[in-house]
């Protein structure tokens, strides 16, 4: 039985992410990659489906959150493993290029 597999990337800048999404697209289908431009729309969306397998992508260099500090894809990771002790958590960070 195949597992759906969602992934979550979570960036500031989503158009500069349109190619890595096309080729994820191409790999895992066309509804299973969402991109979110901010980290709290992100976890909303991953603490709403933590029982999915997910595969998440954070930028390290994260705009603002919802309190108005400044938050990076290190501080968003730790949210979701404190939310899901059990979530096999692997680290990627990518850094936009300008």
């Amino acid at each position: 039985m195949n597992i759906p597999i969602k992934i979550v990337i979570i960036g500031r800048q989503p158009k500069d992410l349109d190619v890595f999404k096309i080729e994820l697209e191409e790999i895992y289908g066309q509804h299973s990659v969402i991109i979110f431009d901010n980290s709290a729309d992100g976890l909303e969306y991953i603490f709403a489906h933590i029982t999915q397998k997910q595969i998440v992508v954070l930028d390290y260099d994260l705009s603002l959150n919802h309190n108005n500090e400044k938050e990076t894809g290190l501080d968003v990771l730790k949210k979701i493993r404190k939310k899901n002790v059990f979530a096999d958590c692997y680290c990627l960070h990518y850094k936009t290029i300008k």
